[in-house]
């Protein structure tokens, strides 16, 4: 039965030796690195799991990152300049970005055409061509 227990300096392998082997010279089992048993047992200390980022780490070491505000324009901006400051102190800074306007899709107009047979429809169509919905502020950073 094994009563030594270390790890090979090389490829840090576990070890098991027996204790007539102690102080003498042997051969790694994965690495085939000559090494001298110990005189004692050493325990291998576990591994253990890294432990999770903190909230505000979660943004990756990409070099690269997109993110994309939504809102009116100038909300939009105003969440951008809030983040760009924080984004800035784990090294991001931004290289581009891009406004573009908010869109009814074809199914919110062709849902309004139909209602135009009522009058309600007939205001909900005239107020979509009216009032436009919030866009998105697409910004790119890179990692410096």
């Amino acid at each position: 039965m094994p009563d030594i227990h270390f790890e090979c300096p090389k490829c840090k392998q576990p070890i098991d030796a027996p204790e007539e082997l102690a102080a003498q010279l042997v051969n790694c089992p994965t690495c085939n690195e000559v090494i001298e048993v110990p005189v004692r047992s050493r325990q291998v200390e576990p591994v253990k799991p890294p432990e999770p980022p903190p909230i505000i780490q979660k943004v990756s070491k990409d070099p690269i990152i997109v993110r994309i505000y939504r809102g009116s324009q100038e909300a939009a901006t105003v969440a951008f300049q809030a983040d760009a400051a924080k984004m800035a102190k784990q090294g991001y800074f931004p290289i581009s970005q891009t406004w573009a306007p908010g869109a009814y899709g074809c199914g919110s107009f062709l849902l309004a055409l139909l209602l135009c047979i009522v009058l309600i429809g007939i205001i909900v169509f005239l107020y979509m061509l009216i009032v436009k919905p919030p866009g998105a502020l697409s910004v790119t950073y890179e990692l410096r």
